[in-house]
């Protein structure tokens, strides 16, 4: 049951995002806006989280897209993010399926593997600073290059 709430807000703050950003830019969004109660896991019914309080800190919607060729690579491989939520959306042009999963100072969130034209996305509601690793967790991919640095600063 947790593993569907999780998944249907990252669905829904991944549509939010797409809605909101628009595409295009340097995958950074510092901007200071308010998550809704779903996102901080506030209100919500069936044994949901407590208060719907605000994430302290910025709110910022990261992209990392895996290569298209197949190849188990992706970009970019390097991000950067202010504390506060932040989501990570995988897009995934790929021909085969992969998934994104961040570990670090606590943190270990990971997305549903997604196919060809898919998008999955992790998303932590107040990241601490300090350095993450992001990475695809399909055997063998995260080995061949398919891995990543957060830095939260």
């Amino acid at each position: 049951m947790k593993k569907t709430i999780v998944s249907l807000l990252a669905l829904v703050f991944a549509s939010l995002a797409l809605v909101a950003c628009g595409g295009g830019g340097d995958n950074t969004d510092t901007g200071a806006a308010a998550p809704t109660p779903a996102q901080t896991g506030g209100g919500g019914g069936g044994g949901g989280g407590g208060g719907g309080g605000k994430v302290a800190g910025a709110h910022t919607s990261l992209t990392v897209k895996a290569d298209p060729s197949g190849q188990l690579s992706w970009t970019p491989t390097e991000l950067t993010a202010k504390p506060g939520q932040v989501a990570i959306t995988l897009d995934n042009p790929a021909p085969i399926q992969h998934d994104i999963s961040l570990h670090g100072n606590g943190v270990d969130v990971k997305s549903d593997l997604v196919s060809n034209g898919g998008t999955g996305t992790v998303i932590v509601a107040n990241i601490k600073p300090g350095t993450y690793e992001y990475f695809c967790t399909v055997p063998g991919h995260k080995e061949a290059g398919m891995d990543g640095t957060l830095t939260v600063k």
